[in-house]
């Protein structure tokens, strides 16, 4: 993968809860309920409003509408220590979905979103994510996370559309990628799985670095 842009956590933030407009009913009902609490609308979620005439938005008000709905999602990460940038994944670049009990059974352990299909196929927000990215209809950006650049992207959120896009035979790209080391500590983070794909890589070269 490369990067293309410097973004930030406010930018992340606005592109995760926007997503769920375009989501299941389960969290775009979530995000109104947490919309509605604190008396504001989904304009609030686009920071470039931020700087329009009767804008109530701010960083600190998306922030906390995140951890309302995506709070347990989230535990373990320190968003605001996370560099994110916009990003491109090129073919061969590991993506891994989060680990995620019902991830973990789905794709009988690999975590790969090409392995997520059948699991996924029981859910009818998914065949309406492929029958969009098939008329030609843009799905929200996934976002992923990742120790290093060099390390495998791990999904955040998009776990559906980068399974959709996967069994299309294609990746999700653009993404925002947030890269530090302390994405270890993230909650869901697949330390056994990457560990154990890149053991396999070292095999299959000979045990050469």
């Amino acid at each position: 993968m490369h990067i293309v842009a410097v973004s930030s956590p406010d930018e992340m933030i606005s592109v995760f809860l926007r997503a769920d407009l375009d989501s299941s009913e389960d969290k775009t009902t979530t995000l109104r309920k947490a919309l509605s609490r604190r008396d504001v609308s989904a304009e609030v979620l686009d920071p470039v409003r931020d700087d329009q005439a009767g804008s109530s938005g701010s960083p600190a008000l998306r922030q906390s509408i995140l951890m309302d709905c995506h709070g347990l999602t989230v535990a373990g990460l320190s968003l605001e220590t996370i560099a994110w940038s916009w990003a491109q994944l090129e073919d061969d670049d590991p993506l891994f979905l989060m680990n995620y009990w019902q991830f973990v059974e789905w794709t009988h352990g690999t975590l790969r979103p090409r392995d997520a299909i059948e699991g996924f196929t029981s859910n009818r927000h998914l065949a309406s994510i492929i029958a969009r990215i098939t008329s030609g209809t843009t799905v929200p950006p996934c976002i992923c996370v990742a120790t290093d650049e060099g390390s495998p992207a791990v999904l955040l959120d998009g776990s559906g559309r980068a399974t959709a896009l996967a069994n299309l035979g294609r990746y999700p790209t653009p993404i925002v990628l947030g890269i530090s080391p302390g994405v270890r500590s993230w909650n869901f983070y697949p330390a056994s799985v990457i560990a154990a794909e890149r053991r396999d890589e070292r095999t299959s070269r000979g045990g050469l670095e």
